[in-house]
């Protein structure tokens, strides 16, 4: 579909996620917007899609023990992550002072949840002929990565889950087609949409592809 169709559903279907709306009625109409946007997309192209994805291992990995917590362990010394914290903050900062510019209007969509808002501004820059930076690449994947739904062992990712990791893979191969950098931030964020939607094996691969190399 073009484009304003799948911004579209992209709005819809987290306004009626289950996991969001608090209506009785939203698992079906969540369940119908999935069902329209196939349709939509296309029977043959769906199944094809899904296909592909099954062959990927979208199925998670075995499960951990479930009587063992996971253990926390801070990676960096405290200061850094009151550092990270502030640096978090810097862009609203920034907002106050100056013109906002593509880059702040998408990190503040996909600080609201607005999906469909950012990936909109996204999709002017590029028909615009605009290159858009590696850190909207980012912001963009990771938008995608906190809308959709944690896929557990020996669970299916819901519609909306499988179509935003179609999208986080479209903008990781534009990434590339655009000539971005990708450094070990650009990676894990890749790495955390590939792993909350359960594609273990791809996530795997792109872990060894990022220590060979990233420097």
């Amino acid at each position: 579909p073009h484009a304003p169709v799948k911004l579209a559903y992209y709005k819809l279907a987290m306004q009626h996620h289950p996991d969001r709306a608090a209506g009785t009625d939203d698992a079906e109409r969540f369940a119908e917007i999935g069902a329209a946007y196939a349709a939509l997309l296309g029977e043959h192209q769906q199944q094809r899609l899904e296909a592909e994805e099954h062959d990927e291992g979208l199925a998670a990995a075995a499960p951990r023990d479930p009587s063992v917590p996971p253990k926390f362990v801070p990676a960096f010394p405290r200061w850094v992550y009151h550092v990270g914290d502030v640096l978090q903050r810097l862009p609203q900062q920034f907002d106050l002072w100056l013109q906002p510019s593509h880059a702040s209007l998408i990190y503040g969509h996909v600080r609201a949840s607005e999906l469909a808002e950012a990936l909109a501004i996204f999709e002017e820059m590029r028909r615009e002929g605009e290159r858009p930076t590696q850190a909207i690449y980012e912001m963009l994947i990771r938008g995608c990565t906190l809308a959709m739904r944690r896929v557990g062992p020996g669970q299916r990712a819901d519609h909306l889950t499988m179509n935003l990791l179609r999208k986080a893979r479209e903008l990781w191969a534009d990434m590339e087609l655009v000539q971005r950098p990708r450094d070990y931030w650009t990676y894990n964020e890749y790495l955390r949409a590939l792993g909350k939607a359960g594609a273990v094996p791809e996530a795997l691969d792109l872990f060894d592809e990022m220590c060979g190399s990233v420097r």
